[in-house]
């Protein structure tokens, strides 16, 4: 509705100001509100979306780098176990993180796999012998990387809904603005200005008429109940005849 009226003003300005010139500075105002609307439309349009893809890549970049690492860890004590150097007994807050599968990684929470990060990355960190299993400290400042990154926008879905809700609040209010002026004071002025003009002012109404949302296409089901219904009163009509 708002688009058309507002084309429809746009075009017509010179006309309606002619007729009525105090409609300069209502218009001028109308079509800065409504400028502003639409600004605030495409602006949060995709909002949440985009963090969240944006999450999905730094979390898979993340898990794909711990993954390798923890693989690296658990080969590495199973070794040991063998050898009979597993048998040292060690402190809890030195205790050697356990393998964790892709699987488990993908399904982890946010949390979780925040927890698990950085048990893997402090065992990592500590291990002398990276090259023997095929990793460097490239791969390891790579997954400190990873992870900071991942800290940095694991909340950006939750903030950007809430971003979204204050641009909702916004819309509606400039919305409600521009509805209030074309009730209040640009429809009666528009019929002073079109007194002799009936296509224009015809074009105006029609621009401001807000139709109704159709029910859609009715179903197989639907249409041959409907259609047996005519039928069924045809034929009563025809025998009541």
């Amino acid at each position: 509705m708002l688009s058309y009226t507002a084309a429809l003003l746009k075009n017509n300005k010179e006309y309606l100001i002619k007729k009525v010139p105090v409609l300069k500075n209502i218009i001028e105002e109308f079509m800065s509100e409504y400028n502003a609307l639409l600004q605030l439309q495409n602006r949060d349009h995709g909002l949440v979306a985009i963090s969240t893809i944006e999450k999905h890549t730094a979390r898979e970049a993340l898990v794909n780098i711990i993954w390798r690492l923890s693989g690296m860890l658990k080969a590495h004590r199973f070794q040991n176990k063998n050898n009979g150097e597993d048998k040292k007994k060690t402190k809890p807050a030195q205790a050697r993180p356990k393998f964790y599968s892709l699987t488990e990684l993908r399904r982890a929470t946010t949390d979780e796999l925040c927890n698990l990060s950085e048990k893997v990355l402090n065992s990592a960190r500590r291990f002398k012998f990276l090259e023997h299993y095929g990793i460097n400290q490239d791969d390891i400042k790579d997954a400190e990387a990873y992870y900071k990154e991942f800290i940095s926008v694991k909340g950006a879905p939750k903030e950007s809904i809430k971003e979204k809700a204050r641009h909702t609040g916004q819309f509606k209010s400039k919305l409600q603005k521009c509805i209030a002026m074309l009730e209040y004071s640009i429809d009666p002025l528009i019929i002073i200005a079109t007194a002799d003009n009936n296509e224009l002012l015809g074009h105006y109404k029609a621009s401001r008429k807000v139709l109704p949302k159709g029910q859609g296409r009715p179903s197989d089901a639907e249409a041959a109940y409907r259609r047996s219904r005519t039928k069924k009163a045809s034929v009563q009509s025809m025998r009541k005849s």
